[in-house]
């Protein structure tokens, strides 16, 4: 740009946040590892979020997928008689179409999820959590309460429970992206800042137990638009 008057104009807008895809897998035979298909390869840049419901004397060892991204644990493991626990790869790498989930141990059953969004901030897209569990008889599954700090944030809830042979319905305000038998996901994207709550309706009785997490991602901020003025002309360039 030697030579030529450059202005800086739109910088500072947050990007839209979009869904863009989902899957799950669930297996009720003794396993050690879930390994869930993306419909399609991922794209550059995208935020990829994993939850799995599993067995409560084991553990996590690692979730991986074949595109060499890294997955860190966002919340959990949350413990009521199954565990369940959350994962994320921010500015994640294109091309992964499976994610495979490794325990400590052998698990008699576990359900996993994955699901992909753009517009989030590559670098430290977590923004806040909150859980809820109990082994307590109840219909309404819901996490503390929890604050975000700017618009543009998608909130991410899943849950895991015992419960035999039936699947959760997404609560109020939050959009059902995924349900099998003893879990799910569910998103909320583009709110703006205030306190929420993850919840979801489930008719849970006694003893079978349910984990509910949510967690809260950033969107990322629109770059700077130049301007410069080449014999009276005018480029725009992003």
């Amino acid at each position: 740009w030697a030579g030529h008057d450059v202005d800086r104009l739109g910088g500072g807008e947050l990007m839209p946040i979009a869904y863009i895809q989902s899957s799950s897998n669930r297996i009720s035979a003794n396993h050690i590892s879930n390994v869930v298909a993306f419909p399609a390869k991922t794209n550059t840049a995208n935020l990829l979020l994993c939850l799995t419901a599993f067995r409560s004397n084991i553990t996590v060892s690692s979730v991986t997928d074949n595109a060499a991204n890294v997955y860190t644990s966002a919340a959990g493991p949350v413990v009521a008689n199954q565990r369940s626990q959350m994962f994320y790869a921010q500015g994640a790498s294109a091309g992964a179409n499976l994610v495979s989930v490794i325990y400590s141990g052998s698990s008699a059953a576990s359900q996993c999820f994955v699901a992909e969004y753009s517009g989030m901030v590559a670098v430290g897209a977590l923004d806040v959590i909150a859980v809820g569990s109990s082994l307590a008889a109840g219909s309404s599954l819901t996490t503390a309460s929890l604050t975000i700090g700017q618009d543009e944030e998608l909130l991410f809830c899943g849950v895991g429970s015992e419960a035999t042979n039936t699947t959760p319905t997404s609560g109020g305000g939050f959009l059902n992206r995924s349900s099998v038998v003893r879990a799910g996901i569910e998103d909320q994207s583009s709110v703006v800042v205030g306190t929420f709550t993850g919840g979801w309706v489930w008719n849970i009785v006694l003893n079978d137990g349910w984990q509910c997490l949510l967690a809260t991602f950033k969107a990322a901020t629109a770059g700077a638009v130049a301007v410069a003025v080449l014999d009276e002309s005018y480029v725009m360039v992003a």
